[in-house]
């Protein structure tokens, strides 16, 4: 479940949006369950093509104690190439946890790929990510959540 509040405001080339999202799912994995009942408040900046965005954490962190204050920062970049109807994609993030030692689960991650549109409002896309996260915090139960990743994709938008 997903509730959100959003302002956005628009003036060309430039626009900001802000929201107080709340977040609620629980992930089971053999014997473990972790819950992600998390609430934040974030706001974004775009340029053309540019995105910043800073999240902030109001309370708990994906089930972690004492994490109010951990922020997320973010720049992503969504370049499209002409009227050739590729766009090349690029992210990098960096998650600060706070709280008393919260700050081993501190990582930045990163994303390249690119997208290509088809007919009908069709889009392939392929995309590499990683993160420098130390694979041992983050692989509950023996599921590696941040090692690398290639993914290929067709999107369809309605």
């Amino acid at each position: 479940m997903c509730t959100a509040v959003t302002r956005a405001r628009s003036a060309s080339p430039i626009s900001a949006s802000t929201s107080a999202p709340f977040t609620t799912t629980t992930r089971a994995t053999k014997n473990t369950s972790l819950s992600a009942d998390t609430a934040e408040v974030y706001g974004a900046l775009s340029w053309k093509w540019l995105t910043a965005k800073l999240s902030y954490v109001t309370g708990d962190y994906f089930g972690i104690a004492d994490a109010d204050g951990t922020m997320y920062f973010d720049v992503s970049a969504s370049y499209p190439i002409g009227k050739s109807g590729v766009t090349l994609l690029a992210h990098v993030g960096s998650l600060k946890m706070s709280g008393t030692g919260n700050d081993v689960l501190d990582y930045t991650d990163w994303k390249v790929g690119a997208t290509y549109a088809l007919p009908k409002d069709f889009i392939i896309g392929a995309v590499y990510s990683d993160a420098d996260a130390d694979e041992t915090l983050y692989s509950p139960a023996g599921e590696n959540w941040v090692s690398s990743q290639v993914a290929v994709y067709l999107q369809k938008t309605f």
